[in-house]
């Protein structure tokens, strides 16, 4: 009898604890739902981790006869079987929580290889030597690279911000402007755009003509970049893209995996900064969230949608927005696109860019200034003309200097407010130029092409 009033008295006992421990759980979840759901994204992260591990490997059936071999076949069965599952949970949790999940994660870029892979018309080319890993560089200094990936997916990335962001960024801004102020304010946040004569140097030697077919360029247009540029996030994230396009049209573009983490990553960069941030509160101001999502993470994917979805240009998926515009494309023979400055940069490190002058800008004559714009080291948007793999660019416009986000923001605000010719005029500090950045579409929602026309400038 005792020992039986002693079993029933600890078992009542067990159960109060359990009841009282129970309530403790339901009180701290009541009180603390982010945490908690922190605790479970993070927790999901780190299963779908192993999941994806042990689904993408080989599954190895040499002996049958072997228990832990058919074991290892059975765990990778159950790995393949669950994955599509918890890639939709995980999903499902990083468009809701994204913050709250990348504030709990440790920090892993990727960025995919792409040496060794030959003909640049029929395969992604490799990256620029200085940005693969190696010893010093000419000055000196570790050269810059980007960090592969760890093997964790985006969601368990943490969003690496600038400090200088930290100081700059406006938490309010004014959106009751017009779209030429709006444009202003969104250089004023680009505290990325590099200094000319500081961070890179040009020389842009010869003027000429369109149809001059002479070269009036015997020099590479940029004389130096400073490589601790492309540490940045955002030049980082942008720079790993462009070896992930064929540039021939009529090439049926693939993306793999690596290739949209890395897209993932670069969004994840620039939405964080003052330029983006701006375009989306901008944008939300002028259509309203009935056509712009307010959320982070819906602005997200109709950045996705208009740049980096694939389209037909000449064949099926052949092409995109964020190919065209600052990667470049090969169609007809001629070069089409390639509107950035980073691009040019690196491809006129690698040899495949022969520069043959700028455009001779349209003359601005004034009382104020009777002889016109002059082109020279400080200009931040030039006109010029370059051959590409051999293949000529008649005539082409970029921004020089400014950061990828700034670009994006430009583009996207003036694709989406639905015009194709968008005039604005912007003061650089040392220019001022009136601009037509252009935009037409593709695909019916996508972005085929854009890019800025100098219509005037003034020293």
């Amino acid at each position: 009898m005792p020992l039986f009033r002693s079993t029933h008295t600890t078992k009542i006992s067990m159960n109060g604890l359990f009841g009282k421990l129970a309530a403790q759980a339901k009180e701290y979840v009541d009180e603390n739902p982010d945490k908690v759901q922190g605790f479970s994204n993070q927790a999901m992260g780190f299963l779908k981790t192993a999941v994806d591990a042990e689904a993408e490997d080989d599954d190895d059936e040499d002996d049958d006869d072997d228990p832990k071999s058919k074991l290892n076949h059975y765990k990778h069965q159950a790995a393949v079987l669950l994955k599509p599952k918890l890639d939709g949970l995980v999903g499902d949790a990083d468009a809701d929580n994204e913050d709250d999940i990348a504030a709990a994660a440790e920090d892993a870029p990727s960025s995919s290889g792409g040496g060794g892979k030959p003909a640049y018309l029929q395969t992604k080319p490799s990256k620029p030597s200085y940005l693969v890993n190696k010893g010093d560089d000419d000055d000196g200094g570790p050269a810059p690279a980007p960090v592969k990936s760890s093997g964790k997916p985006s969601y368990l990335m943490a969003k690496k911000k600038d400090p200088v962001d930290d100081e700059r960024l406006e938490t309010e801004f004014n959106l009751d402007v017009s779209l030429s102020d709006a444009v202003q304010q969104m250089w004023s946040l680009d505290v990325n755009r590099l200094t000319p004569n500081r961070d890179y140097r040009m020389d842009v030697q010869g003027g000429k003509q369109p149809y001059w077919k002479s070269d009036n360029a015997d020099d590479p247009l940029f004389t130096h970049v400073d490589k601790e540029v492309f540490q940045r996030p955002t030049y980082r994230t942008f720079v790993a893209l462009l070896d992930n396009y064929t540039s021939q049209t009529g090439v049926t573009e693939v993306l793999d995996t690596v290739e949209r983490r890395e897209i993932d990553d670069f969004l994840t960069a620039i939405l964080e900064t003052g330029p983006m941030q701006y375009c989306h509160q901008y944008l939300i101001a002028k259509l309203g969230s009935a056509k712009i999502p307010s959320s982070v993470s819906g602005f997200r994917k109709t950045l996705y949608q208009i740049w980096f979805d694939l389209y037909r240009r000449e064949a099926t998926n052949d092409s995109s927005g964020f190919e065209h515009v600052f990667v470049g494309e090969i169609k007809n023979e001629k070069v089409s696109g390639m509107h950035n400055w980073v691009q040019f940069y690196l491809q006129e490190q690698q040899g495949a860019i022969d520069y043959r002058g700028y455009i001779k800008p349209r003359r601005s004559n004034t009382n104020d200034n009777p002889a016109g714009a002059r082109t020279d080291s400080d200009d931040h948007v030039l006109t010029l003309q370059f051959h590409w793999h051999g293949h000529e660019k008649f005539v082409g416009t970029s921004f020089i200097g400014t950061s990828p986000e700034f670009e994006m923001a430009l583009y996207t605000t003036c694709f989406l407010l639905g015009h194709e010719h968008n005039d604005v005029t912007l003061n650089t500090g040392t220019d001022i130029f009136d601009l037509t950045v252009k935009c037409y579409r593709m695909a019916g929602d996508k972005l085929g092409t854009a890019y800025p026309e100098a219509t005037s400038h003034y020293d």
